[in-house]
């Protein structure tokens, strides 16, 4: 009798056991609320049935996987799906860094120039050319030496959805000064030129980091020359050469003063724009 008695007893401790660990696990208050892209959710404290204090947690959205469990057994929340507003990286273009030119057109006349054009903002350039031919031939019965200077600010008028930059249709307004001397067979000429005006063009690609680019400039150039012959005491040795300055005077011109066929190599760097949809 005692054995079935304590057999009674210990199994209605088990039962009791059992009952209360379900009763304290399904928490009928636990619940979840979404109030400002934030999951706002009860979890029970232990005191399951009738309980007058819950325990109360807020936690992000993000970090909601992290939060700790107050109670050992699964606690029952209710699923929703927050719709949250998220940046989104779109790449937009290639942005150049800055482009490096030569004009053709000098090319040909062995007038060796470059020319660093950068852009300041998506409408906005600024560009800076070096023009230096220096050489002779080998009598020293022609040369051409100069070094001129040239600076110039371009608006660019393209769209920039429908094009990249430095391309499309553009007007800016320069800059130049320098230094020449253009020798010939028996004479030549030396001095000093300055030049301002305005100019325009276009520019097309026509590789991936390749454009050609047409300009033309008109304004005001002025130079101050000195004119001199060239005498050659030794007809054999044509590099002895005596110049003989005959006048000095000064030029002043309002017209076209500068055509460009230029070749474009573009030195690019990705360029993103981030936007909240």
């Amino acid at each position: 009798m005692a054995e079935k008695k304590f057999t009674r007893l210990l199994c209605l401790i088990i039962w009791i056991h059992l009952l209360a660990s379900v009763l304290g696990g399904f928490c009928v208050s636990a619940q979840s609320v979404i109030v400002n892209d934030t999951l706002k959710y009860s979890i029970c404290d232990g005191n399951c049935i009738g309980c007058p204090m819950l325990m109360t947690s807020v936690v992000k959205k993000d970090t909601i996987n992290a939060a700790p469990l107050l109670h050992s057994a699964p606690v029952l929340l209710e699923t929703t799906k927050v719709k949250t507003k998220f940046k989104d990286t779109r790449f937009i273009s290639n942005f150049p860094a800055f482009a490096v030119k030569t004009n053709m057109l000098y090319d040909l006349g062995s007038i060796l120039n470059i020319k660093i054009e950068a852009p300041i903002n998506p409408r906005w350039s600024v560009g800076l050319e070096w023009i230096f031919p220096w050489w002779i031939n080998k009598n020293s019965t022609y040369a051409i030496e100069a070094g001129i200077g040239d600076g110039e600010v371009r608006y660019w008028f393209q769209d920039r959805s429908k094009r990249g930059m430095l391309e499309g249709w553009f007007a800016g307004v320069y800059g130049a000064g320098g230094y020449y001397d253009i020798q010939g067979k028996t004479a030549g000429n030396q001095g000093e030129l300055h030049s301002v005006g305005f100019t325009g063009g276009y520019a097309m690609p026509i590789a991936k980091l390749l454009k050609l680019e047409f300009c033309l400039g008109v304004g005001y150039m002025g130079t101050d020359y000195r004119h001199y012959e060239i005498k050659r005491p030794n007809p054999s040795n044509y590099q002895e050469v005596i110049l003989a300055y005959k006048y000095s005077a000064n030029t002043v011109w309002f017209g076209p003063t500068k055509a460009e066929v230029s070749l474009v190599f573009t030195i690019s760097s990705k360029n993103y724009n981030r936007k909240g949809r």
